[in-house]
């Protein structure tokens, strides 16, 4: 005792490690935690956005993002919702800063202007 399992069994041939190999990668892919309709978990929006998942689940509990509970602590959120708030938060710190409200001058050219 305490060889292990594998000690029990015989080394395993060439042929059969290949075939085992591919055994291996024919397998269909793990499946991740978002549901076959496009839902993401908190975890999942808190990965994408990297915030902890703790910020993503109080964002959509304040409903910052379009999102709904399914159990009292479990939210979901679409992943077109969530591809949606990205572009929107963009475009939000796009007018934020752009150089129409003069806060940043207009940039022309990367070089020094000549002297």
């Amino acid at each position: 005792m305490g060889k292990g399992l594998a000690s029990l069994l015989p080394p395993l041939t060439e042929n059969d490690r290949l075939r085992l190999i591919a055994a291996l990668k024919s397998r269909p892919p793990p499946k991740t935690r978002e549901t076959e309709d496009g839902l993401l978990a908190a975890c999942e929006v808190a990965e994408v956005l990297r915030v902890s998942e703790r910020t993503a689940r109080n964002m959509m509990r304040h409903g910052e993002l379009p999102s709904f509970r399914v159990k009292k602590k479990l939210w979901r959120m679409s992943r077109l919702d969530l591809s949606e708030y990205i572009r929107t938060q963009y475009e939000v710190e796009r007018q934020r800063i752009s150089p129409d409200d003069g806060i940043y001058p207009p940039v022309t050219s990367c070089r020094p202007p000549p002297k």
